[in-house]
């Protein structure tokens, strides 16, 4: 049937190995091609691709058709603004004027932070619109200015409210304890991101400890690498086999296997139990 063909047409602006190019030439057939599958936008003649009406209803189905729209229309503020709200990494595809818009910008990063990568630099160094941005999406950090991502102020701000956003800030922020003892207290395993000194500090493993509701495995990593800073092997927990309470300690009998490292250092593996204090 038609409509069956034109599905079949429409799956190929996806596939990674589509069957011979198919052109839709009437408003009609590009049209219900572009209600199916936004992208099939690629398949229209350059008049449609030009056509606002065909053009707005394939990003109102996937943003990223804006990619195939007559350039023109990557200018046209109403129809960028569908797609980045769809798919925020289509303000890739949009006019630098409107990548220099704020509004356009934030309804983009709200979907993706990624598309602060295509943002006005301006706007990458707009403290509010990132602190918006990072509410959301842990990596917002990541596309912020360098000016953004060492400013130790601006980062505490950050994550205090999103811990886990430290894995994006400058490496001397990681290194900087009231910046980790803020991302710690928001989510324990922020820590991870933290440099290696930070992940050995025994205080800040407690601070986890106490922030943390799940899994001990997860503190034993680091309890253990505090315990048994030997350079040559990486310690990694493989069991825990037993919990208990005693005073104000939780004691964690556990299974651990030190690794060689990746230098060769280290003759074999070895594995034995350990007891680990988490609170004290």
């Amino acid at each position: 049937t038609r409509a069956t063909a034109i599905r079949a047409c429409a799956r190929t602006s996806t596939d990674i190995a589509p069957m011979a190019r198919v052109v839709y030439t009437t408003k009609r057939s590009a049209m219900d091609a572009v209600t199916l599958f936004g992208t099939s936008l690629q398949h229209a003649s350059a008049d449609l691709r030009a056509d606002r009406e065909i053009v707005m209803a394939a990003v109102k189905r996937q943003g990223i058709a804006l990619s195939y729209a007559n350039e023109a229309l990557c200018k046209d503020r109403g129809i960028v603004l569908t797609a980045v709200a769809d798919d925020g990494g289509a303000l890739a595809y949009a006019s630098q004027e409107l990548r220099a818009d704020r509004e356009v910008v934030l309804v983009a990063a709200r979907n993706r932070a990624i598309a602060l990568r295509y943002a006005h630099p301006a706007l990458r160094a707009d403290k509010e619109l990132i602190l918006e941005v990072t509410q959301r999406h842990t990596d917002g950090l990541k596309y912020a200015s360098n000016e953004l991502r060492v400013d130790k102020n601006f980062v505490q701000q950050i994550v205090r409210n999103n811990g886990e956003a430290l894995e994006f800030a400058d490496v001397s922020l990681k290194a900087d304890r009231d910046v980790v003892v803020a991302a710690v207290h928001n989510c324990a395993k922020s820590l991870y991101h933290a440099v290696d000194e930070m992940r050995r500090d025994k205080d800040l493993v407690l601070l986890a400890a106490r922030r943390w509701n799940s899994s001990v495995e997860w503190l034993l990593d680091f309890a253990v690498q505090a315990s048994i800073p030997d350079e040559m092997f990486q310690p990694a927990v493989q069991s825990v086999i037993a919990v208990r309470g005693e005073e104000n300690a939780l004691l964690v009998t556990a299974t651990i296997t030190l690794i060689p490292d990746t230098t060769g250092h280290g003759d074999s593996s070895e594995c034995f139990e350990v007891e680990i204090v988490l609170l004290s």
